[in-house]
């Protein structure tokens, strides 16, 4: 055999070994069942490319690998460039957008910051940031490009609102207005005249006091903040006790102890949030716009520590901070914002189950007290907003079963409640809680739950005198202490004992207005039909509605003269009547009782009652003088409670003219004393925004905001 070079043998070309078969990480479908060779080529194999089968490629579902291909890889990475792109322009559109908002000029100054130590200070974005109402710029454009147009808003106000019962006097004094043919013989049950159309107003700059929220875990220095609790304490927690003051105190010196380093957020927010409603009710020099001012501060905080919590409710802790938040609203001219979340604080006490003693076992006397007093505050704010909204009740009274409250049980505490006021006010709100269980019988039968009101005047009749009957009852069985007030008790002190007497005595004689006042509103809606007065039948049963009205007309009376006889002695404050709010919400659901039956008594040609209804409306105006004079809310009110005097005094001219008759000399019984010539000057009106009230039908064109207020 010949050798090759170097000792090597020689080798033929067969003798050569084949090239090693390339492995392929997937073989095609057509390949794989055939069992053939594929050589894994893209889009096909040569297999498939020469027998002309469709070759496709799918990983088996026992592969840990997911082969992709280059070319796909390519075409992924393409796309992502171009979504990239649109994400930097975008972004850059939104920082410009937003350094815009932050910079902007800012018209209020900062309120003094004090932080709590242990707790890191919130970035700057977060401190701008507002969940307040007035806060989101419907114009703007929202992250997705959409431009937001001005929304139309519709608010139901139902038979028991004030809202419904102005419609009910505007009416009567304009019948030609078409309003007027739309109304059911019930005058009560057309819920289109309760629809207002709202345009979302835009707000005024000096009630956003936005640049003085700063950190959100800012607290008043210690010596003004032991002030403040104190004052929440002994004022509004004492008409609403649902917080327990030994337990709260005592989690506020721990928390102050370790420089609130570990905090609950809810107990948090529900700190801010007492702390803004002690501030916008307290005594003190400063008007109510500055109150407002100070205490939208901390109601802001304390929103946004527990924006989350809020929606779930699942502490007890949470439904508190919820009803206090309820409380301020009402005096916030946010009306929808209440109810909003009043529902809220509903919820959560179904959620929690502070109606059933079920879970009272696992539970202290002192923590089962304080489920039991806070599902009943819930309760009283149901049948308050019930009765101001026109809605129907969130809680129906079957579903309160649970025992009255008590007093307070014996704490280990070393902080110790008076035990005067703690008894005073536990039971003020066993009384409080009776009271309101009347509350809703009045809403079912004369007002038909809001729902479906009573059209038979004999049924409703029956009902009001059996409900006069059980308030005569609940009166009677008053302790000695929280007996009803009377212009014959003389001058009031300031003690606690006296402002709850005052409170209940209000709130008493607004249940017997309301009761009524279905009766009012009969009365007016027959005065609006020009063929009322042939109507035999409708005349038969004027005698009776009479009767039957004539206590809520007392009960205006008695309201006005007991509020005006408070705020007439200069030594006592505006807190001995309550919130201020409520206080305006009794005078002018009053004046409101005054005018309507100034209207009937026209139309009955009664001119002495007509001389003391005016007596009484000179009251009301004097005690909204006195209540406070600075305050936009009030200044509306005001404003509307002249503006109805004018229309009257026009709409006894008209009538008196259309008889043949002329009115009386200026200063004579005949005459009014608010002379149409004082009202003359029309700028005197144009305080509402929006509105201009020329002519008598301007009066049923009312601004959604000054709606809200009256609805409240």
């Amino acid at each position: 055999m010949a050798r090759e070079p170097h000792g090597l043998p020689s080798r033929s070309a067969e003798d050569q070994p084949a090239p090693k078969r390339r492995r392929i990480a997937v073989a095609c479908n057509a390949c794989r069942l055939r069992k053939s060779r594929c050589n894994g080529a893209y889009p096909k194999c040569s297999n498939c490319e020469g027998l002309g089968f469709e070759c496709n490629y799918e990983a088996s579902e026992s592969s840990s690998n997911v082969i992709v291909r280059k070319e796909q890889m390519t075409v992924l990475e393409d796309r992502l460039k171009v979504v990239e792109k649109q994400l930097a322009l975008h972004t850059d559109f939104l920082k410009s957008h937003w350094n815009t908002c932050v910079n902007g000029p800012s018209e209020t100054a900062p309120l003094p910051a004090y932080p709590v130590q242990g707790v890191p200070a919130v970035p700057a974005a977060d401190q701008t940031s507002d969940i307040a109402e007035e806060a989101y710029d419907t114009t703007a454009t929202d992250g997705m490009g959409i431009s937001f147009v001005d929304e139309n808003d519709f608010a139901f106000y139902g038979p028991s609102s004030n809202i419904y019962f102005m419609r009910a006097i505007i009416r009567a004094v304009t019948p030609s207005s078409p309003s007027s043919d739309a109304l059911t013989p019930s005058g009560m049950s057309t819920t289109v005249e309760s629809i207002l159309k709202a345009s979302r107003t835009q707000p005024s700059n000096n009630r956003k006091p936005r640049s003085g929220i700063g950190n959100l875990h800012t607290l008043p220095p210690e010596p003004e903040m032991r002030a403040i609790l104190t004052a929440y304490f002994s004022n509004t927690n004492l008409i609403y006790p649902v917080i327990h003051e030994p337990t709260f105190m005592k989690d506020y010196n721990e928390a102050k102890t370790s420089g609130f380093a570990k905090v609950r957020m809810t107990w948090l927010g529900l700190l801010h949030m007492m702390i803004a409603m002690a501030i916008s009710i307290g005594k003190g020099q400063d008007s109510i716009e500055d109150r407002f001012a100070r205490s939208f501060v901390y109601y802001d905080r304390g929103a946004r520590l527990c924006q989350r919590e809020m929606l779930r409710g699942t502490t007890i802790e949470t439904v508190q901070f919820l009803l206090v938040m309820s409380l301020y609203l009402q005096g916030a001219q946010k009306s929808v914002q209440t109810f909003t979340i009043h529902g809220l604080a509903v919820k959560a006490c179904f959620s929690l189950g502070l109606h059933s003693t079920q879970s009272a076992h696992r539970f202290s006397a002192v923590e089962n007290e304080v489920r039991k007093r806070t599902f009943y505050t819930c309760v009283l704010l149901d049948r308050t907003m019930s009765f101001s909204f026109g809605r129907p009740p969130m809680i129906p009274q079957d579903y309160i079963r649970l025992p009255l409250p008590q007093d307070w049980p014996p704490s280990d505490d070393s902080l110790s409640l008076s035990t005067t006021a703690s008894h005073l006010s536990s039971s003020f709100f066993s009384s409080s809680t009776t009271l309101h269980n009347l509350a809703y019988q009045i809403i079912k039968y004369m007002y038909g739950c809001n729902i479906d009101p009573t059209a038979d005047e004999s049924q409703l009749i029956s009902q009001v005198l059996n409900l006069d009957q059980e308030l005569d009852q609940w009166c009677a069985a008053q302790p000695f202490e929280l007996r009803l007030r009377s212009l014959d008790d003389g001058p009031s002190d300031d003690t606690v004992e006296t402002r709850m007497r005052n409170i209940l005595t209000l709130r008493f004689l607004n249940l017997k207005l309301m009761a009524h006042r279905p009766f009012l509103s009969r009365m007016l809606h027959d005065m609006s039909r020009p063929t009322a007065r042939s109507n035999p039948t409708v005349m038969a049963m004027i005698p009776m509605l009479s009767h039957v009205m004539k206590p809520c007309i007392d009960s205006a009376r008695a309201t006005v003269d007991l509020v005006h006889s408070v705020l007439e002695q200069e030594a006592v404050d505006r807190p001995m009547l309550g919130a201020w709010w409520f206080t305006l919400h009794y005078l002018f659901s009053c004046s409101l009782v005054f005018a309507a039956n100034m209207v009937v008594n026209l139309n009955l040609t009664s001119v002495e009652d007509n001389n003391d209804m005016r007596e009484y409306m000179s009251k009301t105006s004097q005690c909204l003088e006195r209540l406070d004079g600075d305050n936009v809310i009030l200044s509306r009110c005001k404003q509307y409670v002249n503006r109805l005097m004018q229309t009257l005094v026009e709409y006894e001219r008209n009538l008196r003219t259309e008889a043949g008759l002329q009115l009386g000399t200026p200063g004579s019984p005949q005459a009014s004393q608010f002379d149409a010539e004082t009202f003359n000057n029309s700028t005197m009106f144009n305080y509402f925004p929006g509105l201009d009230m020329p002519e008598l039908t301007g009066l049923s064109d009312i601004d959604i905001e000054l709606a809200n207020f009256f609805a409240a």
